[in-house]
């Protein structure tokens, strides 16, 4: 939006501010969604069967530590645990929240102009389990969560805690989208949006604060009208920690609708493929009249996600190798196990071998495993009886 639009769209909120002053006040329920037109294409909608598999949380193997991940079941009206300025009667009826899921946001200051910070209105995408109006509000299930502000911004989300294991990594995704438009008329978001960013975080320690320093964020971007996943890590720090999914518009256009589906907390232990940074045969040719030391460094790395702590390699020899026509070779380790950051170096050293060919097969794992583990190299010593060599005259050099 450019700086003219945005100054026709912040002046078409301040002209609404003597009415959300009375408005926001005495109303429990602002328009959330444009009308659906019976001709409206759903061209946004997303499948129940959407692919899940670049979701590393649930590649985890692990539980849903969260309580009610998808928002699903009645939504009721919130009643905080110590009063609230924005719900004065002790009930904060324009937010309406699932089951096991805490609302917070950013009071309104009385200083600003009327449509900056307000308190998002919270309520289910789809009314209670009714068929949604617009399909791609709902990612799967029969409800996800949906908050707006009207004519105005807001800064807030929703917010669990759970109880996990200190020291152990976590894994925190959600998917999220959301709907910012000047128009009612406009299923999508713009051409005057909002500038609504999202992002998910994790209190490692257990803290409640929103606004804590200890939260790990995720990236935050825009995600508009179609649903995309948010991710994030964190090593709990006590035995419980803090979950919290976030957004804040920039400009107060008259819709900022925000909503999250199928939030998943799992523990993590890594989806990791080893990288090492050869894979080259080692070699070693000479003669038995000479002696020849042939040695290789493998360094080990992980790509991936997930926590680097506690991985380690081993590498042995196949007692396989040298039964295939080939006799038994016997390299030397200069370590036969280590961390991730340690270099393996594999040494030949031919004294003492008769003329034939000699293989050893070297089979590196991990603990955990990663994905493509064990990885072999193959050792080779080759003795002949003698090494011909020719040489040339200097002067038939080229």
């Amino acid at each position: 939006m450019n700086t003219t639009k945005r100054l026709i769209a912040l002046l078409s909120s301040t002209m609404l501010g003597i009415f959300l002053a009375v408005s926001l006040a005495t109303t429990h329920t602002a328009a959330g969604e444009p009308a659906p037109q019976p001709d409206t294409p759903q061209t946004l909608k997303l499948l129940s069967s959407q692919n899940d598999a670049e979701n590393i949380c649930l590649n985890q193997n692990s539980v849903n530590f969260l309580r009610n991940p998808s928002f699903e079941g009645q939504y009721k009206t919130y009643v905080p645990s110590e009063p609230i300025s924005d719900c004065p009667a002790g009930v904060c009826t324009t937010a309406q929240i699932p089951d096991e899921w805490i609302p917070y946001w950013r009071s309104h200051n009385p200083a600003d102009p009327e449509f900056i910070i307000r308190q998002p209105e919270y309520k289910p995408a789809c009314i209670n389990n009714a068929t949604c109006p617009f399909p791609n509000r709902l990612r799967h299930g029969s409800e996800a969560l949906q908050y707006f502000t009207f004519f105005s911004t807001h800064e807030g989300g929703v917010r669990q805690t759970v109880p996990v294991s200190a020291g152990l990594t976590y894994c925190l995704s959600s998917w999220g989208h959301s709907w910012s438009a000047q128009d009612s008329g406009d299923i999508v978001s713009g051409p005057e949006d909002g500038e609504l960013f999202q992002k998910i975080g994790i209190d490692p320690t257990g803290g409640t604060d929103w606004m804590s320093a200890d939260i790990i964020w995720s990236d935050q971007r825009l995600q508009y009208d179609v649903y995309g996943l948010f991710t994030v890590t964190a090593k709990a720090e006590t035995d419980q920690m803090t979950v919290f999914l976030y957004s804040q518009p920039s400009f107060a256009v008259k819709h900022n609708d925000v909503y999250w589906d199928d939030a998943f907390l799992a523990q993590m232990t890594g989806v990791y493929t080893t990288s090492i940074t050869t894979t080259e045969n080692i070699l070693a040719f000479t003669d038995i009249s000479n002696t020849l030391q042939v040695s290789q460094s493998v360094n080990f790395s992980l790509t991936g996600t997930g926590p680097l702590e506690g991985y380690t390699w081993t590498a042995q020899i196949s007692p396989t190798a040298g039964m295939t026509g080939t006799m038994m070779l016997t390299p030397t380790f200069n370590q036969s196990s280590g961390g991730i950051t340690d270099t393996l170096i594999i040494s030949v050293d031919t004294a003492g071998l008769a003329a034939g060919v000699y293989t050893a097969d070297v089979v590196i794992t991990t603990e955990p495993e990663t994905g493509n583990t064990p990885i072999h190299i193959p050792v080779k010593a080759i003795i002949a009886e003698e090494l011909k060599r020719v040489y040339l005259p200097a002067n038939k050099l080229p």
